[in-house]
């Protein structure tokens, strides 16, 4: 991680000055966040590995305060009828009514899958599975106990 932290873990320290980061990662911290500038970018598999298992561990972790099991969320529904879903993750999450105006954004930002990207090598596969291998191990687990 650039930073050596990450910025958008609760209670992560201030972000540094801009001119501290690099041009380039400008776009990626939450007080400068830029969209199109994750979209855009050339994000190698390798960078989103562990955070993907640490996402999961994380998300997890905060849902075990609920009844994961009562909701089930996936994301073809997200897609085909976004607000109607994105107003009941609000819901089941007991947050603050969302404004009508996140909403209407925050539909615009499912999208289908893509067309599926040629398969990696074999070792980056299995380097891949290692990898996420926590998150995955998490999943069977909260599959198994429903």
């Amino acid at each position: 991680m650039a930073l050596g932290y990450d910025p958008f873990e609760a209670g992560a320290r201030p972000a540094p000055p801009a001119g501290a980061v690099p041009e380039e990662l400008r776009g990626f911290l939450p007080s400068s966040f830029d969209p199109r500038a994750v979209r855009e970018a050339s994000i190698p598999l390798e960078a989103f590995r562990r955070r993907w298992s640490a996402m999961i561990l994380h998300g997890t972790a905060l849902l075990a305060r609920h009844n994961a099991n009562a909701w089930h969320l996936s994301y073809a529904d997200l897609v085909s009828a976004p607000q109607r879903i994105l107003r009941q993750l609000v819901e089941f999450l007991e947050l603050p009514a969302a404004p009508r105006s996140w909403l209407d954004w925050a539909a615009t930002q499912p999208k289908p899958p893509r067309s599926p990207k040629p398969e990696p090598a074999r070792e980056e596969l299995e380097s891949l599975r290692r990898a996420c291998e926590p998150g995955e191990r998490r999943l069977r687990e909260l599959r198994a106990s429903a």
